[in-house]
């Protein structure tokens, strides 16, 4: 994985007291990790801090993986 994909797993893991064994890129943050409204919050403000981006709501609508969620910090950050 790449460094970008690593902050954004290791940010998964922390927020959403998530195995880091569970964090793959197919991992569904709602049905597989857990998440509920608050730790999507939670993580959104983390995830814009740690890269220092700021996410639309277009953006976070298309977040439902671990893997989405590092294509769209990606794009983002690029």
């Amino acid at each position: 994985m790449n460094e970008i994909a690593d902050r954004v797993r290791r940010i998964i893991t922390k927020v959403l007291s998530a195995s880091e064994a569970n964090v793959a890129p197919a991992a569904q943050l709602v049905k597989d990790l857990g998440a509920d409204s608050l730790d999507g919050i939670e993580l959104l403000l983390c995830l814009e801090e740690e890269f220092a981006v700021r996410l639309t709501d277009d953006q976070v609508d298309a977040i439902h993986t671990v893997g989405d969620t590092v294509a769209v910090i990606e794009a983002v950050s690029a």
